[in-house]
C-alpha cells in the first residue's frame, strides 16, 4: 500500500471513531422500563407476589464464593444479583 493509501486509511479510521463516539443518545434501554442501570437504585418493575424460587443455569464455575477473592467478571456480576 502506498503512503498516500495508507494516509487516506488512517484518516477514515479516526473519522469513523469520532463520528461513533458522538453518534446516539447514549442510552440504550427501552422506554418505560426507567432507564440504564435504573435497577441498581430501585425496583423497576414492582410485583404484588411474594415468594417464589429464583433457578440460574450456570455453564462456568466460581472462582471463589468469597466477595473478597471473587477476580472474575462472572462471579461478581452472579453476586450481585
Amino acid at each position: 500500500m502506498s503512503a498516500r493509501g495508507t494516509r487516506l486509511a488512517a484518516t477514515a479510521v479516526a473519522l469513523g471513531l469520532v463520528l461513533a463516539a458522538y453518534g446516539g443518545t447514549g442510552d440504550s434501554a427501552p422506554s418505560g422500563d426507567g432507564g440504564f442501570d435504573a435497577g441498581s437504585t430501585g425496583v423497576v418493575n414492582p410485583s404484588d407476589r411474594t415468594g417464589g424460587v429464583l433457578r440460574f443455569a450456570l455453564r462456568g464455575d466460581f472462582d471463589s464464593t468469597d466477595p473478597g477473592a471473587m477476580s472474575y467478571a462472572f462471579s461478581n456480576n452472579f453476586a450481585r444479583l
